[in-house]
């Protein structure tokens, strides 16, 4: 989305970061090599992932004590990739 953004402001020719600034997220590597390059936002997908399926094959196995409770919050942080586009 960031990318496709990016070819829509150069299209219309407004200057990335001058007159836009512009964001992507998942730090694809597609970012590092258009132009401008997009500054992104980098989580851990592949861990992310792997959480959110251990959890559901948990849930799929039958009640816990945690049925019934919210759900917990895991954080896995994320880290902002500094380019050219913000």
């Amino acid at each position: 989305m960031g990318v496709g953004a990016l070819f829509e402001c150069c299209r219309r020719g407004l200057q990335v970061p001058g007159q836009m600034a512009v964001v992507g997220f998942s730090d694809l590597a597609i970012a590092a090599a258009c132009w401008p390059t997009l500054t992104t936002v980098r989580v851990q997908s592949r861990e992310l992932g792997c959480r959110a399926g251990r959890q559901l094959l948990q849930r799929l196995g039958g009640p816990s004590e945690d049925a019934g409770r919210p759900a917990k919050v895991t954080d896995l942080g994320f880290e902002i990739i500094e380019r050219e586009s913000a």
